[in-house]
């Protein structure tokens, strides 16, 4: 019993990544529920291409399904690609939702800077803000 208890312990974080589609597929239906717009429209990380000042309604803006994918797949593969770009949306969606003083996107920022030094070392804190900056900005495309 101790030895397949042991055993699933092992196994649980492969088969939680072996849903990263269902994963990715509740984040982007909750996308597209209608909801108040976010509270940070002119969000640091994505200002560029981002209505300023919208009043009208706006997709949801998802990130706890997004932040338990983040984190499975850290936790099978810390430092990839799919980890470093999960961790990076889940940063731009929390701070996009809740704002930049928020704990959320105070957590996902945190959560995101230890995808990328995973994924390319230690670096400074100017080169893993460009790192983090030029992600971010690659998701607007």
């Amino acid at each position: 019993l101790l030895l397949l208890l042991l055993l699933a312990l092992l196994l649980l974080p492969l088969l939680q990544a072996s849903v990263y589609d269902l994963y990715d597929l509740l984040s982007l239906c909750a996308d597209q529920l209608p909801a108040a717009p976010p509270k940070a429209a002119n969000s640091s990380w994505r200002g560029a291409g981002k209505q300023q000042g919208a009043t009208a309604a706006a997709p949801a803006i998802e990130t706890e399904a997004l932040a338990a994918c983040a984190r499975i797949v850290g936790g099978v593969t810390p430092g990839s690609s799919a980890h470093a770009d999960l961790t990076t949306e889940y940063m731009v969606r929390s701070e996009a939702r809740f704002g930049e003083g928020h704990q959320e996107a105070a957590d996902a920022l945190r959560m995101c800077s230890a995808a990328h030094v995973a994924r390319y070392g230690r670096v400074s804190k100017g080169l893993l803000q460009l790192l983090m900056d030029t992600r971010a900005g690659a998701a607007l495309l």
